[in-house]
């Protein structure tokens, strides 16, 4: 009985040192920036312009700002509340119930096939970057320049500086990481600002440029009649989520490093809405470069069609090429989308590192420099498929799939495991645990959002997705179907955990279906402290399994276990 209760109490006290060996933000601050600067990538130059100019201008802005309130604020909060208060990252949250625990795995999934792919474009912006101050420009002829091939089909080979701009690209991730939280912290108020007064300097030069207030217009002014049609609506609300990152387990990870008394409530607001904001700066600054190619070219604004990567290394840099001085222009915009990537790669990068060392603390989570070299030398190795002479249709057929499909999916499965499983009851106590100000009518309506109107409105986005999901297009190149059954392959892969967890958790569990699947859902709270207390294991159906939450409580040796030193 002695040996058992001081191997329960050493066990509590390796708990809290892994705890507190993760470290900790300094102030919200950090938190906030951490998360904007994940939320607010490249993809508000690329994926942001294209999606308000096939969406009529302004009416998008306004669906986008009905998502943040109906949607973006509730389950942002819900993400970085399930790492404020349980201190880890959701590969190690969600494997404490069986049930869901492919929920973390495809978070972690999403997140590493996002590094991966997503770090090609910094290695294709540090190339540019250079090529600016070659006599003459590369950006007239960036698919000659990329060398690309003539189709999907066609891998070709690899492009040495581009496999050296993916290294350097790696290195630079590794720098900012290797340290964990603690040399992320340094990272982040450099690479969040610094975009945006970048951004800004480019603002004020293409505000004085002919034809730009007509892109400005075109932007703010909204086609009424295009509120009417629900496309604007499902691509609203699924730019929505890819925007402020939903189901990518990055807010979870940096909420995570949150003190445990954080006002997460009022950062989640601040950040959501400084999400939309950045994004709408971003256009204003877009919008009048697009305006002067549109007053240069005769053209108007809507008609034109570069869009995705093109729009970065054609569109604006040929247009600032028209300006005097043009390598300092094209330079600034460059510099401007690498410190957006980096940023954003922050994030995704760190859901895999700190997953793999808060699911195995005593080994991994002893190494973290080490895992962070091996994350980024197979990181550099898995893209080296990108910047091939086809590198670019992977690249866009990756970014298609796993985009638009997983992120809703996963959000699904999150809100019911936590509202319906989990308990939307046990999740406001503990949020009142964290925040005991925080008023209870505005738990009550977060309560409602998350058990009924979230996952209606990912049910019916997700739905729609599928029913007229249409495979990409790379100017007038159509993808075969090839192309389109990989991306329906990784889309599939990405999300399978979920459906594979749930089933084999119910065949290779005992009992009743009833009995399996209330097993199986509780929380596993043996992921803290082990339990060796025989008496309770025999009050237990499953001897051989682990003790949930209301087990453990009866248990007459451990009247303190879930304490700890939250005060």
């Amino acid at each position: 009985m002695a040996q058992d209760m001081e191997a329960i109490a050493k066990d509590k006290k390796d708990t809290r040192k892994d705890t507190s060996e993760r470290g900790k933000w300094h102030n919200s601050l950090e938190f906030m920036m951490s998360c904007l600067g994940f939320s607010v990538g490249v993809g508000a130059l690329w994926k942001f312009p294209h999606v308000v100019m096939r969406n009529g201008g302004g009416a998008f802005l306004i669906v986008s700002a009905i998502f943040i309130v109906v949607c973006g604020i509730p389950l942002f909060f819900l993400e970085s509340c399930i790492g404020q208060y349980f201190s880890m990252s959701p590969l190690r949250f969600w494997k404490m119930s069986p049930l869901f625990q492919g929920v973390g795995i495809s978070m972690v999934l999403l997140s590493t096939v996002f590094s991966v792919y997503y770090n090609t474009l910094i290695a294709w912006t540090l190339y540019y970057c250079v090529m600016c101050f070659r006599p003459t420009p590369p950006w007239n002829h960036v698919y000659n320049v990329l060398d690309l091939s003539r189709g999907f089909e066609f891998m070709g080979t690899l492009k040495w500086e581009l496999a050296l701009a993916v290294t350097i690209s790696w290195t630079l991730v590794f720098i900012c990481l290797c340290k964990g939280v603690f040399s992320s912290r340094i990272a982040v108020y450099i690479t969040a600002p610094a975009p945006f007064i970048l951004l800004t300097i480019l603002l004020i030069r293409a505000s004085l440029l002919p034809g730009s207030l007509d892109g400005v217009l075109f932007y703010v002014t909204p086609d009424w009649d295009r509120l009417k049609s629900y496309q604007v609506w499902m691509e609203g609300f699924i730019y929505g989520f890819y925007s402020l990152g939903n189901g990518y387990g990055a807010v979870t990870t940096l909420g995570s490093y949150n003190r445990f008394h954080d006002k997460s409530l009022i950062n989640s607001i601040i950040i959501s809405i400084a999400d939309l904001l950045a994004g709408i700066y971003c256009g204003f600054a877009l919008f009048t470069i697009l305006g002067y190619m549109a007053y240069e070219t005769g053209i108007p604004v809507s008609e034109i069609r570069n869009s995705g990567p093109g729009l970065i290394f054609i569109t604006y840099p040929h247009t600032a090429s028209l300006l005097p001085l043009p390598q300092l222009w094209t330079v600034l915009f460059f510099l401007t989308c690498i410190l957006l990537a980096v940023d954003s790669q922050f994030g995704a990068f760190k859901t895999l590192t700190s997953g793999l060392c808060d699911l195995y603390p005593g080994t991994l989570g002893k190494h973290k420099v080490l895992v962070c070299l091996a994350a980024c030398v197979g990181g550099n190795l898995l893209g080296l498929i990108f910047i091939t002479q086809g590198g670019m249709y992977y690249f866009q057929v990756v970014d298609w799939y796993s985009a638009a499909l997983g992120t809703t999916t996963i959000s699904l499965f999150e809100g019911l495991a936590i509202a319906w499983v989990y308990g939307a009851d046990n999740f406001c106590e503990n949020i009142k645990e964290m925040m005991p100000t925080l008023p209870n009518r505005v738990l009550k309506i977060l309560k409602f959002h998350w058990k009924f109107v979230l996952p209606v409105i990912c049910l019916v986005v997700l739905s729609i997705t599928l029913w007229r999901f249409k495979p990409p297009t790379l100017n007038d190149y159509s993808y075969p179907d090839i192309a389109q059954t990989v991306g329906w392959v990784i889309a599939t892969g990405i999300v399978l955990p979920i459906p594979a967890a749930i089933v084999y958790g119910l065949f290779t569990t005992q009992g009743s279906l009833m009995q399996r699947f209330k097993h199986l859902s509780a929380m596993r709270y043996d992921s803290f402290v082990k339990h060796s207390c025989d008496e309770c294991k025999e009050k237990s159906y499953f001897s051989d399994l682990p003790l949930d939450k209301t087990e453990l409580e009866m248990c007459h040796m451990l009247p303190d276990v879930f304490q700890d030193d939250r005060a």
